[in-house]
């Protein structure tokens, strides 16, 4: 910390929460775009009833909206 600056630059901060708020709108796009795909299958059966269900759990971890919200803050 040579220039005395102590903590973190909030103009790089603000840049990689942007950043971050990016991405999240690719994902969740991502994942609406598979939700839909999955959907349209006509697939039946324990394994798609298995499949659609470890699927349901992938699509909870990936809508991240509160985090990055959090960091827009």
């Amino acid at each position: 910390m040579a220039n005395g600056m102590h903590g973190a630059n909030t103009d790089e901060l603000r840049q990689v929460g942007s950043i971050f708020g990016s991405a999240e709108g690719v994902l969740n796009q991502s994942a609406s775009t598979l939700q839909s795909q999955i959907e349209g299958v006509d697939w039946l059966g324990p394994d798609a009833d298995r499949f659609r269900s470890h699927w349901g759990q992938v699509l909870s971890l990936i809508h991240i909206s509160e985090p990055t919200r959090l960091l827009s803050i």
